[in-house]
């Protein structure tokens, strides 16, 4: 009797376990990718992490939150999480799910204006637009608000799926997808458009480029351009979101779906703990000093560099990397700096005879021990740090690097999750190009030009606070 009481009471006591519910809807090639791919690591997770799993057809009835399939969300005593991530990154939904352990993400809308929208069903699918300054040979009386302005006016023309909205609201299941044009003057008058797309998952890997054949047209005729270019990425959008190999697909929930709630398909909430104290929905704040953290033998390198193509084989990483970022008061990422340190002497390109050359003549490791970046304060309109979600910016700075210095712009994200040992970490990813002829007087292999003089480099940090 006595231990029947103590079992009962212990199970009362005991948190409920958490749920993993995934929305679906079958026949898609990112249902069957999902189903094939995805399904059997997702399983294997829940079981590692004792967690139940649920599969709901989401045309059968759907809360209104759900915009998309798949779409993966989390729920335990403490709240309810949408992830907003790859469906097929399953590494990332591991990291997702100890976040939220510490609380629920907010499911709040974010409001964008000025945006190019697409609605499919439920779904929104904003495609943010982004135009760099003309590049090459500049025309007479240039003036370059006139002609970005222009040029989005341009954009936006190509169009015939996107449609320009004063004012939008998305929720945590909508889409984003970047689009980047990048316009070059030749002497001539010939106007050439670059162009590539970024997942709103990723602002760091592009999904697609264009750099080897842009759009080309006139100077006298850019509209033309720009509408060619517009047309141009607006049509691989929609090829991403039917096919994507990397889980950017997605099939939009129909606007005739029932709105069910969460409690009629049978995802009520648990009740809270018998006897336990309140549930704390307060996450752990962010504190203003971080620095790099020692990467463990899984982890992929911190800092990779390879030349473009068709000379990428020429590839190597950092092994060595330290520094320290300065958040804003509270935590913010408006106004952050940051000071990172390479020991030159851990650069490899895997090949002894390369490391040599590499190490001795080129880099002089002896006489130049250390690489360093210091980046400048992030612009006051930087978004602020969110749980569970990459928060794109875009950075300068300078680089030093054999007792020179030069100004680089950096491509960016950061996001903060909690760390195995239940503190908070903030991951960021950035990616940068380096000329390394002038000023730095490098010699790169044999081939093309610009190839054989231009180094991109990927950044993978860890940091934690201090």
């Amino acid at each position: 009797m006595i231990v029947g009481a103590l079992a009962l009471a212990a199970a009362l006591a005991a948190p409920s376990p958490g749920r993993i519910v995934v929305f679906a809807q079958p026949g898609s090639l990112a249902a069957r990718d999902f189903d094939q791919r995805v399904l059997p690591r997702l399983r294997a997770l829940a079981a590692e992490r004792g967690l139940t799993i649920d599969i709901l057809e989401a045309a059968k009835g759907a809360p209104g939150e759900v915009h998309v399939t798949p779409l993966l969300v989390y729920q335990d005593v403490e709240g309810r999480s949408i992830f907003r991530g790859r469906y097929a990154d399953v590494d990332r939904f591991a990291q997702f799910l100890r976040t939220v352990k510490a609380g629920p993400l907010a499911g709040t809308s974010t409001r964008h204006e000025n945006a190019a929208v697409w609605r499919r069903g439920r779904a929104v699918i904003i495609a943010p637009l982004k135009i760099t300054s003309l590049t090459g040979t500049m025309p007479p009386r240039y003036d370059e608000n006139a002609f970005l302005d222009r040029a989005r006016r341009s954009v936006m023309a190509g169009f015939t799926r996107f449609r320009y909205q004063r004012e939008v609201e998305t929720g945590p299941s909508d889409r984003m997808f970047y689009m980047d044009f990048y316009p070059y003057r030749a002497p001539d008058g010939a106007l050439y458009v670059s162009t590539a797309i970024f997942s709103g998952f990723d602002c760091v890997d592009p999904v697609f480029v264009r750099f080897d054949e842009p759009v080309k047209g006139t100077w006298d005729r850019l509209e033309e351009a720009f509408r060619r270019a517009g047309r141009l990425l607006e049509d691989e959008v929609a090829q991403l979101v039917v096919g994507s190999k990397v889980g950017d697909a997605f099939d939009p929930v129909a606007s005739g779906v029932p709105d069910a709630s969460w409690e009629a398909l049978g995802l009520a909430l648990p009740p809270a703990p018998a006897r336990a104290e309140p549930v704390s929905r307060v996450r752990a704040a962010l504190g203003t000093r971080w620095s790099v953290e020692e990467a463990s033998s899984l982890d992929p390198p911190r800092l990779t560099f390879r030349f473009s193509p068709p000379l990428d084989s020429y590839n190597g990483e950092v092994r060595a990397i330290g520094g320290e970022v300065t958040l804003a008061q509270r935590g913010a990422l408006a106004g952050a700096v940051a000071k990172l340190t390479v020991r030159t002497a851990s650069i490899t390109m895997g090949n002894k005879t390369l490391d040599a050359e590499l190490k001795d003549k080129m880099l002089r490791v002896a006489s130049f021990p250390t690489a360093e970046f210091v980046l400048d304060p992030l612009s006051p309109a930087t978004a602020p740090l969110t749980y569970g979600a990459p928060v794109p910016f875009t950075g300068t700075g300078r680089f030093e690097m054999l007792g020179q210095s030069i100004p680089i712009a950096v491509n960016a994200q950061a996001e903060p999750v909690m760390g195995e040992d239940g503190a908070p970490r903030l991951e960021v990813r950035a990616t940068f190009r380096l000329r390394i002829g002038d000023p730095f007087g490098l010699k790169g292999p044999d081939g093309p030009s610009p190839a054989n003089d231009t180094l991109f480099f990927d950044v993978r940090l860890r940091l934690k606070p201090y």
